[in-house]
Parts: structure tokens; sequence; C-alpha cells
């Protein structure tokens, strides 16, 4: 009998642990309207939301989560930076160097290719236009940066003639000047410069960096999930290892309250993911969710039923999907 019991004390917790690190739906008592092709990022522990699009408008609206301690729930706040700003932009990047947020442009409301680099500094609440110089890429939408070091590196995305790109640029952020790169060694682990997309990933999937411990492992992975194709909107996601094992699978019910969607927002702050926004098969949304990766079940239940694929480059990306460093 005393067993039995401890077998179900066991199961019983194990459950709760799993259904308590699945996807939460927060809902603020304000959030920003329904919008795809934004940004998520979080700037030393700031989480700034910047533009998308809506069925028909693209914004340059500024917003940050306030999460709260536990991370359980939180509030947006739009923000009303100073100055000059940037032209409307959707399926743009933005990443976080040095305390600031970075936007690379992607398309305008003409849905012309916008060029150029925009960085937000908080101490002042204001925008500027950052140098450019050098080896300048052209302008692309969908591409995506990842910051190792002193430098961003610039990946992938469609050219203005509607051309995958097969490039790789780097750039500078103490100095603004942008070099074309060949086929390298980052921290570790090589990237090339065209990698090919795995069919079974889409365009417009989300991907975060979860550092080691985090997701159950003594290294980080990057996680990544979502995106569309002919089909449709997709629920695929995967996770990949700095040996370069990928392993795709579709989200088990156990992740739970997540809805298929693409070119949606992610942000990894402490462990945990929020998401907001993204095209989903019923049109735009402007959901927040938040997920916790810390615990082994959680890894698990987004393991279940993974088969290692073919090893992948570090970072691991496609030309238009997510991707995030791994070292």
């Amino acid at each position: 009998m005393a067993r039995y019991l401890a077998w179900c004390v066991a199961v019983f917790l194990g459950t709760a642990m799993v259904v308590g690190d699945s996807w939460r739906i927060l809902t603020p008592a304000t959030s920003p309207s329904p919008r795809a092709g934004l940004t998520l990022t979080n700037v030393d522990g700031r989480v700034l939301l910047y533009g998308g699009r809506s069925a028909t408008t693209p914004f340059r609206e500024l917003w940050e989560w306030k999460s709260t301690a536990d991370f359980t729930g939180g509030i947006w706040v739009k923000l009303n930076p100073s100055g000059p700003t940037p032209e409307a932009s959707f399926v743009h990047a933005a990443v976080a160097y040095d305390g600031k947020l970075y936007v690379f442009h992607g398309l305008s409301a003409s849905f012309q290719v916008v060029g150029g680099v925009w960085v937000y500094l908080p101490e002042s609440n204001s925008w500027a236009a950052a140098p450019s110089s050098g080896q300048v890429p052209p302008g692309r939408w969908g591409h995506r940066v990842v910051v190792l070091g002193d430098r961003g590196y610039l990946l992938g995305g469609t050219l203005g003639t509607s051309q995958l790109a097969s490039d790789v640029y780097s750039y500078h952020f103490p100095t603004g000047e942008w070099r074309q790169e060949t086929l390298t060694e980052v921290d570790g682990g090589a990237f090339g410069a065209a990698p090919a997309a795995p069919t079974v990933f889409g365009n417009g999937m989300s991907a975060v960096r979860l550092p080691a411990d985090r997701g159950g492992g003594p290294t980080g992975r990057a996680l990544f999930w979502g995106g569309e194709d002919s089909s449709g909107v997709r629920g695929s996601a995967g996770i990949a290892d700095p040996l370069g094992r990928v392993y795709q699978w579709e989200m088990s019910p156990e992740v739970g309250n997540h809805s298929r969607r693409s070119w949606q927002a992610t942000a990894s702050v402490g462990g945990h993911v929020f998401e907001v926004g993204g095209q989903t098969p019923g049109g735009v949304t402007n959901r927040t969710s938040a997920h916790n990766f810390k615990t082994w079940l959680n890894f698990r239940s987004w393991r279940k039923g993974a088969a290692a694929s073919p090893g992948a480059a570090l970072p691991f990306f496609s030309r238009e999907g997510g991707f995030a460093p791994l070292n």
C-alpha cells in the first residue's frame, strides 16, 4: 500500500510539473494590436517589441513587456521615444548589443525593401540612425541576425527580387563597418554561407537560445518552432545542440495552449520564453504567451517522439527561418 501511495504521489507531482511548464496564455489589460513580422528582444532584461504588420498596416511602435517577478503575468507599456523614428517596418531583424536595441530593416508600408540600421538608446528613450559603411549588404526581408562578440552576423532572407539570399554579412557594432563573410569558424562551430533550409521547417520560424542548465542539459541549445510553407502555418518544432545534432518533432499535447503560428516574436528571459503576435490559420493575433523551460520534464515533453537528423552547422538556421547561437 505504501509503495502504491508513493507511486501515486510521484505521478501526481510529475504531471503537475509538466502542466505547470506548458505554454500559458497571458491576459494583460492592454496589448499591442494584432500583428505579424514583429520582433521581441531582451535588452539587458528589458523585453522590447518593435514593428510588425497587421492585415493592412505596418507599425513603427515600440513596446516594453514588463513581466511579474514569477513570470506568470505582466503588462505591456507603449514607449514614446524622442527624436527621429525609423520607418515602419516588418519582417525585419532586431538584436541587443551593449544595452541597446539594433534594428536591421525589412519591408516598408509599400512592401519595398528598406535598408539601414537603427539603434534604440534606452537611457535616453530615443532612436538614432546607426553608422553603416564598408561592404553594406543589399536590402532584404525575412533575414536574421545573431550577435557573436562585437559583431552581428546577418544571414539569409529574401532580396528585393524575391530571390532567396545565400550570403552572410557581419556588422561591427562599435564602428558600423560591414564585411561579407565566407565559410568560417565562429566560437568553435562552423557556419556556411549558403545553408539549405530543411524542407520540414517553414519560413518565419521562431528561435531562442537556452543557456546551459536550462531545458535539462549542461550546454546551450537552440529551440525553434512554427513557420509556414505552401501548405499553411505549421506546428513543427526542433532543437539543435552544440554538437550539431538536430531533432525535429510535432509539438506534443503536453506542451498545451499553443496555436500554430508564423512570423511571431519571441524572447528568452531567465529560462522563460515569451511569445507575442504572429500569423495563425485564422489571421494575425496579439496573443501573449509564456513558457518555462527550466525543468527536465519540460524538455522531455518537447523532445517526445523526436529522432535525430543529420548534424547542422553552428549556429543553426535556415534561409528564411529562425536561428540562435549555441555557444
